[in-house]
């Protein structure tokens, strides 16, 4: 229900503005040429679904709305700033995590502080080229345990770090000037099929026993009998 809400239903509404901002802009004769008047004087001035709320609201109230879009961009970037560094820390115990997040700190403030994170198309195919063979290793995790997730692996997992690595060149290279249909789905798959290989070799790291699964997975046998 959370990725339903908070990732599915956000994206739906937050695209389904952006739609109807620009139609209804464009749909206006006194909108679209407030819009073109404003992109004639600001030669920087983009028409896009942002740029155009002060010509919807007025300045003075787009003031306010761009303030609230600054506000509810927060809790994702906390959230995501958690998941990340309890993903450091698991992944590289021994390293200080005040370290290992400080880096990816300094990182993501260098990307914004330089306008880099605000070109959306190729930062997409970044994000895409990086989680589409997660993705795709966690679906075929998920297969080989029999529909249940197998848990957390100690240390470094072989498997999923190679699948990742091919998965990754094969989304980036739109980016390096290489024309590849669908990019993130091609990472999906590659990342899939080299961690079902790597896997079948026996390149997975052990399981780390969760009590509270195995209590659960006890009382279901114990139901079931």
């Amino acid at each position: 229900m959370g990725g339903l809400v908070g990732v599915a239903l956000a994206i739906l509404v937050t695209a389904g503005l952006s739609i109807l901002i620009v139609a209804g802009v464009y749909g206006s004769p006194d909108l679209s040429a407030k819009a073109v008047a404003a992109g004639t004087e600001q030669k920087s001035f983009i028409i896009d679904s942002f740029n155009l709320i002060p010509i919807v609201l007025g300045k003075d109230a787009a003031k306010w709305v761009m303030f609230l879009l600054a506000v509810a961009a927060f809790p994702p970037a906390c959230f995501s700033s958690f998941i990340a560094a309890n993903s450091f820390k698991t992944t590289l115990p021994k390293v200080n995590p005040f370290v290992s997040v400080g880096i990816g700190a300094a990182v993501s403030i260098l990307l914004a502080v330089t306008g880099y994170a605000g070109k959306v198309i190729p930062v997409f195919v970044v994000i895409g080229a990086s989680f589409g063979p997660i993705c795709g290793a966690m679906l075929v995790d998920y297969v080989l345990s029999n529909g249940q997730w197998s848990g957390p692996r100690a240390g470094v997992n072989p498997a999923g770090w190679i699948a990742w690595a091919l998965g990754f060149i094969v989304g980036i290279l739109p980016n390096l000037g290489v024309n590849v249909p669908a990019a993130p789905v091609a990472a999906f798959i590659v990342g899939a099929i080299v961690y079902f290989v790597c896997a079948k070799m026996g390149m997975l790291s052990q399981v780390i026993p969760l009590p509270g699964k195995a209590a659960s997975m006890a009382a279901a046998s114990t139901a079931a009998k």
